[in-house]
């Protein structure tokens, strides 16, 4: 028995092998091998590029909306801008209108009350004139600045102050007459002195507003 066991192991170690080389089993195995990864890496990639596809497909959603967003907002501060410019230009139209007004009102008061009130008693109609010019200042007011708003009030108090120290004129009193108009003249020469910085006020303003 052992006399054919040694002729076999030399054949199998020796003989197959030759055989399995002659007819390229290695070869096929090797190329089986191969083609399996092959495979696997073929899945892998297709893998990978759906991977990468859905990522960019993100991206470009992302970034399409991002862009959308952009739009949207500067289409809302452009349109905001547009509102506060046509809102400031026209604000600056209408007091180019007012302010001339508001000084004629202001000036034809105080030169009523200085040329054509003698004194006496206040009646409605002789305080028509600053009423006028009270209520002109106080319906634009939002049409004016501030700083000439604030010197027009000033202005208007200190007319009816002239006005009310004017109307004592007709006391019987002659020293009391002559304190009265020493008070007028000076009250005169306050609202001269307030009137003509109003002046100066409108006409900077006016010749800014031409400059923009």
């Amino acid at each position: 028995m052992k006399d054919y066991i040694l002729p076999i192991f030399t054949f199998l170690v020796g003989v197959v092998p030759s055989v399995l080389l002659f007819f390229g089993v290695p070869n096929i195995i090797s190329n089986y091998i191969k083609s399996r990864w092959d495979k696997k890496l073929d899945t892998l990639k297709a893998d990978q590029e759906k991977e990468l596809q859905k990522e960019l497909e993100d991206i470009r959603y992302d970034n399409s909306l991002r862009i959308s967003e952009i739009q949207h907002e500067f289409q809302t501060k452009y349109q905001q801008l547009e509102h506060e410019f046509s809102i400031k230009f026209e604000t600056m139209k209408k007091e180019y209108d007012v302010l001339p007004v508001l000084y004629e009102k202001i000036v034809t008061a105080f030169e009523y009350y200085r040329f054509n009130y003698k004194g006496g008693k206040i009646t409605n109609d002789i305080l028509r004139y600053i009423a006028d010019a009270k209520n002109y200042t106080t319906l634009n007011k939002f049409f004016i600045s501030k700083n000439i708003f604030d010197k027009a009030k000033e202005c208007e108090g200190a007319i009816f102050d002239y006005l009310s120290a004017k109307s004592s004129y007709k006391e019987t009193s002659p020293l009391s007459k002559d304190h009265s108009e020493a008070k007028t003249k000076q009250l005169e020469i306050t609202v001269d002195s307030l009137i003509d910085e109003l002046e100066v006020m409108i006409q900077n303003k006016l010749d800014l507003s031409d400059r923009t």
